[in-house]
């Protein structure tokens, strides 16, 4: 079991993760909670997506409450593209309801086979466009 330090350091960690990348900080939350932290597999996509929804939404008022250096288009709203944005949230909400009932129903391995494959391929694509 992790002291409150500990998980105060992996909150900031991520955080700043988030905040910076825009990633929500699932890809770098996860395998944190499951190698530093101990979480149980089963349990690593919940309690992610529970932080993830938090600091998701602090950098999104970041974002929004931040002034753009340049001029952008009315569509925008800080730094967010709103149509988008909401375009996404309609799907994206339903989808991960989905994505949460798939994941009660697959076992472990799967999740994390899952999980290691969206990762190689994000590591990959990041080496790609670098």
């Amino acid at each position: 079991q992790l002291n409150p330090f500990a998980w105060l350091l992996i909150g900031l960690g991520t955080g700043l993760f988030s905040g910076y990348t825009g990633l929500g900080g699932g890809i770098f939350l996860i395998p944190l909670l499951a190698w530093i932290a101990h979480v149980p597999v089963k349990n690593l996509a919940g309690t992610s997506s529970a932080v993830v929804v938090l600091t998701s939404l602090a950098g999104a008022l970041g974002y929004f409450a931040s002034e753009p250096i340049t001029e952008l288009p009315p569509v925008f709203a800080g730094h967010i593209h709103v149509v988008a944005a909401l375009c996404l949230a309609v799907t994206g909400v339903p989808g991960a309801q989905l994505g949460a009932w798939w994941n009660k129903r697959a076992g472990s391995s799967l999740y994390k086979r899952i999980f290691a494959v969206l990762l190689f391929i994000m590591v990959i694509r990041l080496f790609w466009t670098a």
